[in-house]
């Protein structure tokens, strides 16, 4: 199965919020829905995984029981 991936090229810099030249597609539906974005006079703006989350890594995960039990002894 071929996946599509690569690099959008924002038409109107303006509207994108966030660095324009690095935003990266990772599906057809998603370049999409940036070229959606981007030509739509309605969107005022819009940006692609500019917000960055913390994820934290937890030594004790509660789906592991065997992980649990060999932290635990």
């Amino acid at each position: 199965m071929k996946t599509y991936k690569g690099r959008y090229r924002v038409k109107n810099t303006k509207k994108y919020k966030g660095d324009y030249e690095n935003v990266i597609y990772r599906s057809l539906w998603e370049r999409h829905c940036f070229r959606w974005c981007d030509e739509n006079p309605k969107v005022q703006y819009w940006s692609s995984e500019e917000t960055v989350v913390p994820y934290y890594l937890s030594l004790i995960h509660i789906s592991e029981p065997t992980r649990l039990r060999r932290i635990s002894d």
